[in-house]
């Protein structure tokens, strides 16, 4: 029959290698969950700059747009009053038609700037609240990974502590 104290202490051995292996990979697992999370976190702010970056590109260019768009109206509007006031004077015509027509294309021209202006103002404000969004879809993702638990080192030496005091019961079964 093998010595009651060699098995015992075989049996705390072998019980606390595995409780300090298992520790290891759970720490391992802690570990890259952990590079996981962060790598994510950096992965949703990147992504959010870019969008973000995106969306400020977009309503710049939505800026410059209107401003073209105003010039060649504004530019119209002048090449018109010119016409309408050579075809006046050619004509022989002034006084106060010559001036409703010239108010009224002024008219049309500043109703149009308006207009160019208020669309404007509207697609700064959607593409405002696009970037409250793209940050709050950022901070969802980031938190789609929760921080992990890492594995308890008094769990492991209660789990080894265990493994000693059952070597030692069965050492004293054994023996008696």
């Amino acid at each position: 029959m093998c010595n009651p104290m060699a098995l015992a202490i075989g049996s705390f051995a072998i019980s606390a290698v595995g409780a300090l292996t298992q520790h290891a990979a759970d720490q391992q697992e802690y570990d890259e969950n952990e590079e996981y999370r962060e790598e994510n976190i950096v992965l949703s702010n990147w992504n959010a700059r870019q969008e973000y970056n995106g969306s400020l590109t977009q309503q710049l260019q939505e800026a410059e747009a209107t401003a073209a768009t105003r010039a060649e109206v504004s530019r119209e509007a002048r090449a018109t009053a010119a016409t309408a006031q050579v075809a006046a004077g050619e004509a022989g015509v002034s006084g106060l038609s010559v001036d409703a027509l010239l108010g009224d294309i002024y008219g049309q021209e500043a109703r149009i700037s308006d207009r160019l202006d208020q669309n404007q103002e509207w697609t700064a404000e959607q593409l405002s609240q696009e970037r409250l969004g793209i940050r709050s879809k950022a901070i969802d993702r980031a938190r789609s990974i929760r921080k992990g638990t890492p594995p308890s080192l008094f769990a492991t030496g209660l789990k080894i502590a265990g493994a000693g005091f059952g070597a030692a019961g069965n050492y004293r079964n054994m023996t008696n």
